[in-house]
């Protein structure tokens, strides 16, 4: 279990269409390798945050948007963030885990996957992740109706525990949106 913050600022060197860089666990079993946030659950961040970054893989692993052992007590919790712009991302066959909340939260200040607006991502795919709790499983927003996020694809995913929305999404052209399974909580 790892408590920390993964920041990607740019892309990394040498990585392109073909060479991508896969953050994976060695066993390909997600509860291995667990990324906590390193917060007291008040900073507005991501566990892992990519900001104008492309050709990245992250595969059989835990990120988790509970912070440092103990919180209950949140103002943000989130796993995956996008800022500004992305590109060929994959992320599958992770555990995206945060926490669950009386009374429900109704904020995508609790997101599994989440992109603000400002900026685009593009080629981008959530394939066969268990993403668990939170407010919204995903929310995405493109820049505008004319700056749309594009190629998007959102496959065999399971949601559970979801407070409000399974997917929320604007500005954005999917590829697909397939054989998901979303549970809200009751």
């Amino acid at each position: 279990v790892y408590y920390e913050y993964i920041t990607l600022t740019e892309n990394i060197p040498g990585s392109d269409t073909v060479n991508t860089i896969t953050f994976t666990s060695t066993t390909a079993n997600a509860a291995d390798v667990v990324i906590n946030n390193n917060g007291d659950g008040t900073e507005n961040r991501g566990t892992v945050q990519l900001k104008n970054t492309a050709h990245l893989e992250f595969s059989n692993i835990t990120i988790s948007g509970r912070g440092t052992a103990g919180i209950t007590t949140y103002t943000y919790a989130k796993a995956v963030e996008f800022i500004e712009n992305g590109d060929n991302i994959e992320i599958k066959n992770c555990i995206l885990d945060l926490p669950t909340f009386v009374p429900v939260v109704t904020s995508n200040n609790y997101t599994g996957i989440y992109k603000a607006s400002g900026g685009v991502i593009s080629n981008i795919r959530i394939l066969n992740n268990v993403i668990r709790g939170g407010a919204f499983g995903v929310s995405v927003y493109g820049a505008s109706s004319t700056v749309r996020n594009t190629d998007v694809l959102f496959q065999g995913n399971t949601m559970y525990d979801i407070d409000y929305y399974g997917i929320q999404a604007y500005y954005t052209n999917f590829v697909g949106i397939k054989n998901n399974t979303i549970k809200q909580r009751t």
